[in-house]
């Protein structure tokens, strides 16, 4: 099979079947399973190794795609959690948390006071709810810079973020 660039320079090839160590690679390129902001960056490098798959082949296509997985790894952990936190929390800190709005008069949010620090990302809290109900406890949670943030993980029930700065 010709595998010189096609027209303008693409390495667009007919479909065929890849090397199966080059199959195995591009299997850690999927992104379908990461929350909507890791899909983002992602995504990218999805399609650059298997454009790169489409049109080459070898071992250094083999050595190629390691190292891009390497860097697609790097970025996304660049994006997690533990990376966007703005600052170390300490117990007594003040966070905000999502709630169910129905047993918070109406809105989704409520402060939540830190109770213990594990991590500069993983902490617990006691929630203040706008109702006479017993402040409830939550433990190991993950805390993120901004409310978006929290939106884009995998389970925002369980997630607080700091407060927006004025």
């Amino acid at each position: 099979m010709d595998t010189a660039p096609g027209p303008q320079g693409s390495l667009e090839q007919p479909p065929r079947a890849h090397h199966p160590s080059t199959a195995a690679l591009l299997q850690y390129f999927d992104y379908a399973h990461l929350p909507a902001r890791l899909r983002l960056i992602s995504r990218p490098f999805h399609d650059l190794a298997h454009l790169m798959a489409s049109g080459l082949t070898g071992g250094e296509l083999s050595a190629g795609l390691r190292h891009l997985l390497q860097a697609k790894d790097c970025m996304v952990r660049a994006a997690l959690p533990c990376h966007t936190v703005t600052r170390s929390p300490q117990i007594g800190d003040m966070v905000l948390a999502i709630v169910d709005p129905a047993a918070n008069n109406g809105t989704d949010e409520a402060p939540a006071i830190i109770t213990r620090v594990f991590t500069d990302a993983l902490v617990n809290v006691r929630i203040l709810v706008d109702t006479g109900a017993v402040p409830p406890c939550k433990t190991s949670v993950w805390l993120y810079a901004t409310r978006e943030d929290v939106d884009a993980s995998t389970n925002p029930s369980h997630a607080v973020f700091w407060p927006p700065r004025a």
